[in-house]
């Protein structure tokens, strides 16, 4: 669903994308995630992404990975809903909403990584989350075991960068946490966006919602 905002000389319309753990830095010194999160477009059109149906490379729910910790790994059809801010060159926000297909995958007894494929681009977007239970807060990638930070804040990832309704854009997650619930993944995130358009208009803002997936 688009949102339409006027940008000076150019229509641009809003969807909210995927959220990463991001592998630069944002203020204050926390790292950025990538994101697919909010994106404007230029298009003055509503444009549609579908995600193809996925099926599950993770065990059922039931089903416990090495060391007896549940296993979330899988293929996750998702749907994003949340609000976008623009922060330049105006002041608009809306509601942004997106689709996109997240694998899950087992990187350690404790961590495990997201990415996000966002229709029509190739995968883009991964976090690492470190996990305590069915819940996850960011951590840092490379050697997980050795470096696990609980703290919210990532230096492994890398941000959502695609093409968003005509536009490139970048999106990097600056707060994300996850949890499962049987076969259900929920993936809250916020940070911040920037792109430019056909038109050679940049433009960014912030974003903030949830990504909701199944896998079968």
């Amino acid at each position: 669903m688009m949102i339409p905002a006027k940008l000076s000389y150019v229509t641009l319309s809003a969807v909210l994308f995927i959220a990463a753990c991001g592998g630069g830095g944002s203020s204050g010194g926390s790292s950025s995630s990538s994101s697919a999160g909010s994106s404007s477009s230029s298009s003055a059109g509503s444009s549609s992404s579908s995600t193809g149906s996925s099926s599950s490379t993770g065990s059922s729910s039931g089903s416990s990975s090495s060391g007896g910790s549940p296993d979330f790994a899988g293929t996750y059809s998702a749907t994003f809903s949340g609000t976008y801010q623009n922060t330049s060159p105006n002041t608009l926000s809306g509601p942004s909403s997106s689709v996109a297909t997240i694998t899950v995958t087992n990187v350690s007894a404790t961590v495990i990584e997201l990415s996000w494929q966002v229709p029509p681009n190739p995968p883009s977007g991964t976090a690492f989350f470190l996990m305590s239970g069915s819940s996850g807060t960011l951590t840092d990638a490379g050697t997980p075991e050795l470096s696990e930070d609980a703290g919210g804040t990532a230096v492994g990832g890398s941000c959502f960068t695609g093409l968003v309704n005509g536009n490139e854009q970048t999106n990097c997650c600056t707060s994300c946490t996850v949890s499962f619930s049987g076969n259900t993944l929920t993936q809250p995130n916020a940070g911040d966006y920037t792109g430019t358009t056909p038109q050679g208009i940049a433009y960014s803002g912030t974003y903030v919602g949830t990504w909701m997936g199944t896998r079968p």
